[in-house]
């Protein structure tokens, strides 16, 4: 059989093997049951050939005939189930009778006249008018082992029958076993590759939108401070040409306008990656020690702060914008504790593997223990002019601008944040060539 193994045997449903054990237990009867009927069906037609002889042979075995007596014997030696017949005198002494060859001869007595325990032999009185004038001994041939096989042969064909059926249940369970566990397998895999694919997708849109914001507000925040010099450069004529007063509180409030609008474009050219940067080497620790003051007064009393500085590496940025940035997200954490809480502020050092090659990070995370934000939320905080603040209380541009900062100095920004749980920031920096610091 293509595919047996034992194993199908362990891997069998119990019903089905327990359908096979009936089955051969059924046929194992059946032919028990056969043997048992064949082989009484054979005493009683040799007995019943016993006593018809016994009735024939009165008067010829009462006159001691032999010839005669043998006249009724011969004619049982055609059938081949009898082995040797006898013909046995009142005083039970051997008459007469027959035996095939090779058989065991004839008892020269018969000292006991009933039926043998193996129901292969028999003797039967021969009477006459309630008178015993004899006895006939009948002795049937041993069965031939052709005819035994033929009969336990239906046996035989059904325990192989349940052999192969259990084999076969056996096996055909453990191969659909190993095909569900594959297609179990599989399916886990496609499920990854397609959970993966559509987070690249997502990211991939998320950068394509970022990035045509940025082109679209660089190219509005340019055209929008071109005319912010000219009205500055006009509005200076004008004060020249009028000879008003430096103090003249109508020209302090254009200045003061036109100054808001100059820095409202350079924080959208700031997201849009195309303001100047003065990047220099940067150790986040000490600009984190220096801003401390700066950090606790921007906060509530009722605001915990703690420090984790671990980072053991210096970064490339620019300082200024740095501290603008870290300030901004402060604010922000403030903003989500309304009742107080606690503002995490830590740097450490990563390591990412860019295709098999070791690119080392410095990662400065801002975490609260504040309201958080939903999934909606986070997906569209690096976005321009988004806020969640009353109109009036936000620009929307403090995250947008830190995101254009970080790219545009080679970094990453990402926010993890659970509603209720609290939101951390996460600033990714690639590091320069490591530095031992000196404690102390």
């Amino acid at each position: 059989m293509t595919g047996f193994s034992l194993r199908g045997l362990r891997e069998l449903p119990w019903a089905a093997f327990a359908g096979a054990i009936v089955l051969l237990l059924a046929g194992t009867f059946a032919a028990l049951y056969e043997d048992a009927l064949y082989q009484s069906q054979r005493a009683q037609s040799a007995l019943g050939q016993a006593r018809v002889l016994a009735a024939s042979i009165p008067a010829a075995l009462s006159f001691g005939d032999r010839e005669a007596v043998q006249e009724y014997v011969r004619p049982m030696q055609v059938n081949p189930e009898i082995d040797a017949v006898g013909l046995y005198k009142k005083n039970g002494l051997l008459l007469t009778g027959f035996t095939r060859p090779q058989s065991l001869p004839l008892a020269a007595r018969v000292t006991d006249p009933v039926r043998h325990a193996d129901a292969s032999d028999f003797v039967v009185p021969v009477v006459e008018h309630g008178t015993a004038l004899g006895w006939v001994y009948l002795r049937l041939s041993p069965e031939p082992w052709t005819n035994r096989v033929s009969r336990y042969a239906v046996v035989v064909l059904l325990a192989l029958m349940a052999v192969f059926v259990i084999a076969g249940l056996g096996n055909a369970q453990a191969r659909l076993r190993r095909q569900s566990e594959s297609l179990a397998k599989a399916n886990l895999r496609l499920e990854e590759e397609i959970q993966g694919r559509e987070e690249v997708e997502a990211a991939l849109r998320q950068s394509q939108k970022m990035e045509a914001l940025g082109q679209l507000s660089g190219g509005i925040a340019h055209d929008l401070n071109n005319h912010l010099m000219i009205i500055k450069g006009n509005l200076h004529l004008l004060k020249k040409k009028l000879g008003l007063p430096a103090e003249d509180r109508h020209l302090a409030g254009a200045d003061e306008g036109i100054n808001r609008a100059a820095a409202l474009t350079q924080r959208v050219l700031s997201f849009s990656r195309k303001q100047a940067l003065s990047p220099v080497e940067v150790d986040l620790n000490e600009l984190i020690h220096d801003m401390r003051d700066l950090i606790r007064n921007s906060l509530r009393e009722n605001i915990v702060v703690e420090r984790h500085l671990e980072s053991r590496q210096r970064v490339l940025v620019d300082r200024n914008q740095m501290e603008n940035i870290v300030l901004n997200i402060v604010v922000n954490a403030r903003d989500a504790l309304p009742e107080g809480g606690k503002v995490a502020i830590s740097t450490r050092d990563l390591t990412f593997d860019d295709g098999g090659v070791l690119q080392p990070f410095v990662a400065l995370e801002i975490a609260d223990t504040g309201t958080g934000m939903p999934q909606d939320v986070q997906a569209r905080a690096f976005d321009p002019f988004f806020t969640t603040k009353p109109v009036g209380q936000g620009t929307g541009l403090g995250l947008s601008t830190a995101y254009g900062f970080v790219t545009q100095s080679g970094g990453d920004m990402r926010i993890r944040s659970v509603p209720g749980q609290g939101t951390t920031i996460s600033i990714l920096l690639p590091a320069l060539a490591r530095r031992e610091r000196r404690d102390g």
